[in-house]
């Protein structure tokens, strides 16, 4: 069988991001779609992924601060995307901690 080709999103874990307060998600290694009724956070899953991976939050046309983007009332949250490594490596994770308060965010890498 098949599986995911190096680099391609095994998980991606919200906390305290837009609407969401806590999930995973963990796509197939095929064609994945987000598929819901308006409003369910379809748009917020594509937005922690372009965030994750370092996109500028203003080319989103959502917010030109990252700290718009962490659940209103919590004072912190973060985007975690995990990739497929090469051929016998690990796979490497992604974090990115963002703040309520600040404009900024750190990145973590494992």
């Amino acid at each position: 069988t098949r599986s995911f080709i190096p680099g391609s999103i095994v998980r991606i874990t919200l906390r305290n991001f837009v609407t969401y307060d806590a999930v995973s998600f963990r796509p197939g290694p095929f064609l994945n779609m987000i598929l819901g009724p308006n409003g369910t956070g379809k748009s917020s899953i594509a937005c922690a992924i372009c965030l994750g991976l370092n996109w500028p939050p203003k080319i989103l046309g959502r917010a030109d601060h990252l700290n718009a983007f962490v659940k209103i009332g919590a004072a912190d949250g973060f985007i975690e995307i995990e990739l497929k490594g090469p051929a016998r490596a690990p796979n490497l994770v992604i974090r990115r901690n963002l703040s309520a308060t600040a404009k900024t965010s750190t990145f973590t890498l494992s």
